[in-house]
């Protein structure tokens, strides 16, 4: 029983491999022939390079901004809040007392 055991084993794998490799030929194949064909206009190649280099550079602002938004906060969450902002303009007394009330929900929270 141990031979013909081996046999059906082997056979399965080896119809289970035949057809993944098919399969794979065949999706691999086809999305290589669906490449797109270039523009024959070059006023509109052009315009598609100025749309790329505006999307890029859209891309890397919103990642400077992103950034600098977590420096921010990794900055407020380890110095706690300022009483008086970047701008030099002294917050209201109100404004005050909020950011040291949340700031004090914050901390009983953290423990």
């Amino acid at each position: 029983m141990q031979g013909i055991e081996a046999f059906a084993m082997v056979s399965t794998f080896g119809i289970i491999g035949a057809t993944v490799v098919s399969v794979a030929r065949a999706f691999f194949g086809r999305a290589a022939k669906r490449t797109l064909p270039a523009p024959a206009d070059p006023v509109l190649q052009d315009r598609l390079d100025r749309l790329e280099s505006a999307i890029q550079a859209i891309a890397i602002e919103t990642e400077r901004i992103a950034e600098g938004q977590r420096f921010t906060t990794r900055l407020l969450s380890k110095h706690g809040s300022p009483s008086v902002p970047a701008s030099g303009i002294p917050l209201p007394s109100f404004a005050e007392e909020a950011l040291s009330a949340s700031a004090a929900g914050q901390r009983s929270v953290a423990r």
